[in-house]
């Protein structure tokens, strides 16, 4: 019996398709700026702020555009616990990056924190 040869032309140029494709959708997401949105009651525990914090802190890390959106409510916090707190929160933010900007007032009485 003789050895036979398979032709591998259509197999080599199957996998630089591949590998071409693959890149290609690797540029797109470097290339892609993807944004969170956090919301942040002034009630919160100090509990939930710390996991709260840290997945902030976890998104900044990874590259993304963050945005917080810290809710005033008003039946539940004064105006002048909501400046302490967004004082507070400023501070913290701060600690995870120095391009913040913020807080930014709304027009329902909320502030937005962009990181």
């Amino acid at each position: 019996m003789g050895s036979v040869k398979f032709n591998n032309i259509g197999i080599n140029d199957g996998k630089k398709k591949y590998l071409r494709k693959k890149e290609m959708g690797r540029l797109r997401m470097v290339n892609k700026v993807i944004k969170k949105h956090i919301d942040i009651k002034s009630n919160i525990g100090i509990n939930d702020l710390e996991i709260k914090l840290r997945t902030i802190n976890n998104f900044h890390t990874k590259g993304f555009k963050t945005d917080v959106l810290v809710k005033h409510l008003r039946y539940t916090t004064s105006l002048d616990a909501y400046n302490l707190f967004l004082n507070m929160l400023s501070t913290r933010l701060r600690l995870i990056t120095s391009f913040l900007v913020g807080p930014k007032p709304t027009e329902n009485g909320n502030n937005v924190f962009h990181l």
